[in-house]
């Protein structure tokens, strides 16, 4: 499990998994709910459940992206358009979060990330 991201009540990480290598999601509570894209019937799969266990036991090893975005906030828009612009080039994929529909990750990938 690498890449391991905090936001709010919202966990996400990058998991190897058996047939690929899944982007999971989690969001922290009462009752652990989230989303994987690995190919298992089962709900909650198995690394939704070892999302919500890491974070039980290891929340420090989590990227608090609060904290991220209030460094950027002090950045010049210049700055954070570059950074917008290696983000995309790095993952596509992103851009869909701007609204560009062509850019939705593919629902037959198991890596989103």
């Amino acid at each position: 499990m690498t890449q391991r991201l905090r936001y709010g009540r919202d966990l996400s990480a990058r998991i190897e998994g058996n047939y690929g290598v899944y982007r999971t999601q989690a969001r922290t509570g009462r009752r652990l709910g989230g989303h994987c894209s690995c190919p298992s019937d089962w709900w909650p799969c198995k690394h939704v459940r070892a999302l919500g266990a890491t974070w039980e036991r290891n929340p420090e090893s989590f990227l608090d992206l609060n904290q991220v975005l209030k460094e950027m906030a002090a950045k010049p828009k210049a700055d954070l358009l570059r950074l917008i612009g290696k983000m995309a080039m790095t993952a596509p994929e992103c851009l869909s979060a701007c609204g560009f529909r062509d850019f939705r990750p593919d629902e037959n990938d198991s890596e989103v990330g």
